[in-house]
């Protein structure tokens, strides 16, 4: 018995390595090994550990399984984008599409990284029914309480630490946990509107650009070092990826190192670089979904602005549109043609992840381009890339060349590009195109966690000889549409934001991003100030958002008036309408297996972090039919969240239905203060199948 206790011992001891050791092993080689990293994945372990070793053999797999899927896609992620998981993120496991193409596809960035999870989530599951050892299992609960304890001083001791950055501080599911803590906001503030405005104090290089076509060109992910002027402009070293071939017909070109963009994800930078607005500086409801509610704020937006002066507009991606709802947002702004990848030839797009490669897609818009060259009317045509996207559009052929799948992409999109270029130039379009490229977001470099939110900017323009080689001053994403009007001469209205690269600034600006979970802005004076995840600002010595630089690690500022401004631009939008609508029913069928158990997990609805502002009424209108149910019928529950903590509000009860019956409910909820990350999960009590033909969120302001 003895022996048999020291090899049970000896089994639950290796399983506890596994669970931290790996994590930490790849913390190690991915750069970011620390203390405060190894401890928090020690105590996740910790947390696993427990009913590894107490619960039946058929409970070690869906626990098992987490461990695995959340570790591996949040260290994922973090080579990806140089950031951890957030609570939205997991809106997107409800999207077909998303699923589809980043986890059906099975090519990882981190191919080895997978391989050691993969040995150690075998191992374990190879490993004899550790539930014998039960005699601990009352000492066990005792440490397992303690670690949650642990988890909270660890939260607590390294919060403190302004020059640390999260992702060497926190395991991928402690940040997933203590993220709401850290995202939690007050009621936003009363700032002025002039905190960016439109800035055309600047001096023209031009009275009226030549060109009067314009192409954007938004390549996806793609940081600025990677264009070799603008990295020996901040004189860092080089990267581990580079664009040598776009570099090299940079010269040609106007390059704006410092050029920022202001948060993550595509949907967010096209509505910063097409609607002259900051996008959200937070994980709140994006801008593009709420601007559905705000149609004169999207009259406002560049392709809308173009047609009106006669503009025709067209938009060109290589994936699929119903992914972050550019199949409503791109007409909504304005463009008259747009396409995904329905418009690519299928046998093209045949084996693709995200949407055809990158070489495809610029073959096919050179395609386009001819189709509408010979228009009597003037253009705009916007392109998006996708190849650069992990898991990265590229063949296993040209892949093996290269260190990883992501260099291998972004090789791809070096020479798919310039050969892209090298063909306009030949084919007479620059003759009279403004060609702006860009990048929609940074998916962020070794170089730190602020290259995050660094994005490249090269302008060809007929005008080029009267153009700086390399711009200087502070611009963003949010630049591009007026740049653009100011370039053509066109009006540009008062409600506009930015400043114009095609004029010559003398004055700092103000300027914010908001990426890999810290806050950025310029003040007044062109003095950069970073914000931690807490809400704690400190003073830097840069008078960029780019590049390194020493930060006094004590709150020398204030830090209430910076988080306020903030929050202040990510509402801009709600201040603009009395009442807002979003429907969120699919209109689809529901099989429902089980009654729910997960009251995430099991969610009927994706009616998930809404904002409420102060004095508002929310009118909720709910319409279901059961199509299956068991002889007792089939009932609904609907829980209210903020913040992920539950709250009481007087909502009426949802009725049992049966076969063939309908419900319909409707009720308010009234906000004397203002609200975030508000959720409503509308659960099923029992197997079935349901169809919920309607849940309509109304906010009305005005109380």
């Amino acid at each position: 018995m003895h022996k048999k206790s020291i090899f049970y011992f000896g089994i639950a001891l290796a399983t506890l390595l596994i669970l931290a050791g790996l994590p930490a092993y790849i913390r190690y080689q991915l750069g970011y090994g620390n203390l405060a990293g190894f401890f928090s994945d020690a105590l996740i372990a910790f947390i696993f550990f427990y009913p590894l070793i107490s619960l039946k053999r058929r409970f070690k797999w869906p626990i098992l399984l987490l461990w695995f899927c959340a570790n591996a896609a949040g260290f994922e992620l973090f080579k990806a984008m140089l950031r951890l998981p957030s609570w939205p993120d997991l809106l997107y496991l409800d999207d077909a599409v998303f699923i589809n193409n980043s986890l059906f596809t099975l090519r990882l960035v981190t191919e080895n990284h997978l391989l050691l999870f993969g040995l150690g989530f075998f191992a374990l599951i190879l490993m004899p029914q550790l539930n014998t050892v039960r005699k601990i299992k009352h000492h066990l609960m005792i440490v397992c309480a303690s670690i949650f304890v642990l988890l909270a001083c660890h939260t607590y001791l390294f919060s403190k630490n302004f020059n640390s950055n999260i992702y060497a501080q926190y395991n991928p599911l402690h940040w997933l946990f203590i993220h709401p803590l850290a995202s939690k906001q007050n009621s936003p503030a009363t700032i002025s509107e002039d905190i960016l405005h439109r800035d055309l104090n600047g001096t023209r290089y031009f009275k009226k650009g030549k060109a009067k076509n314009v192409l954007i060109i938004a390549m996806e992910g793609i940081p600025g070092s990677y264009i070799t002027q603008s990295r020996h402009f901040f004189n860092l070293p080089q990267p581990q990826n580079e664009m040598p071939l776009l570099s090299n017909l940079s010269k040609q070109a106007m390059v704006v190192p410092d050029f920022v963009a202001h948060s993550h994800q595509t949907i967010r930078g096209l509505y910063a670089m097409l609607c002259s607005d900051v996008s959200k500086l937070s994980w709140s409801t994006p801008k593009a979904t709420q601007l559905q509610n705000v149609p004169q704020q999207a009259s406002l937006c560049l392709p809308n602005q173009l047609k009106k002066n006669s503009y025709t507009t067209h938009y060109l991606q290589a994936s699929g549109l119903s992914f972050m709802g550019k199949d409503k947002f791109m007409p909504l702004i304005g463009f008259d043609e747009v396409h995904g990848l329905e418009w690519f030839d299928s046998n093209k797009s045949e084996n693709r992840q995200w949407g055809v490669d990158d070489q495809t897609f610029f073959d096919g818009a050179l395609t386009y381009l001819d189709t509408i060259k010979n228009s009597r009317k003037p253009w705009l045509l916007t392109l998006l890339t996708v190849g650069t996207h992990h898991p990265y559009e590229v063949s296993d052929e040209f892949a093996k060349n290269y260190w990883d799948r992501k260099q291998a992409s972004i090789a791809f999109l070096d020479m798919a590009i310039s050969h892209f270029m090298d063909n306009l130039k030949k084919k007479g379009f620059l003759e009279n195109t403004l060609v702006i490229l860009t990048a929609d977001e940074s998916h962020g470099t070794e170089l730190g966690d602020w290259s995050s939110s660094w994005v490249p900017l090269i302008v060809f323009a007929p005008e080029n000889t009267k153009l700086p080689k390399l711009k200087s001053g502070n611009y963003g994403l949010l630049d591009i549409t007026l740049s653009v009007l100011d370039y053509l001469k066109l009006e540009i209205l008062p409600s506009l934001k930015g400043r114009s690269i095609f004029r010559n600034y003398t004055k700092p600006r103000i300027l914010v991003s908001f990426t890999a979970d810290r806050l950025r802005w310029l003040d007044e004076n062109g003095q950069r100030i970073e914000c931690t995840y807490m809400g704690k600002c400190q003073k830097c010595d840069s008078h960029s958002i780019i590049g390194p630089s020493y930060c006094s690690g004590q709150e020398f500022v204030n830090s209430k008036i910076w988080i306020e401004q903030a929050q202040w631009l990510d509402n801009n939008l709600s201040r603009l309408t009395n009442e807002v609508s979003y429907q969120f029913s699919t209109g689809k069928k529901q099989i429902i297996k089980r009654a729910w158990k997960d009251q995430w997990a099991d969610n009927l609805t994706g009616a998930l972090y809404l904002d409420f502002p102060e004095k508002s009424k929310t009118k909720v209108h709910i319409k279901w039919t059961v199509h299956k149910a068991p002889p007792e019928g089939l009932g609904l529950s609907l829980f209210l969240k903020q913040a992920e903590q539950e709250i009481n509000e007087k909502i009426p009860k949802l009725e049992t239905l049966h076969e063939g019956e309908s419900g319909d409910v409707t009720f308010e909820i009234t906000s004397r203060e203002a609200r975030s990350s508000f959720s409503f999960h509308l659960l099923a009590e029992a197997p079935g199948v349901v169809e919920i033909s309607d849940f309509l969120v109304t906010v009305s302001k005005d109380l």
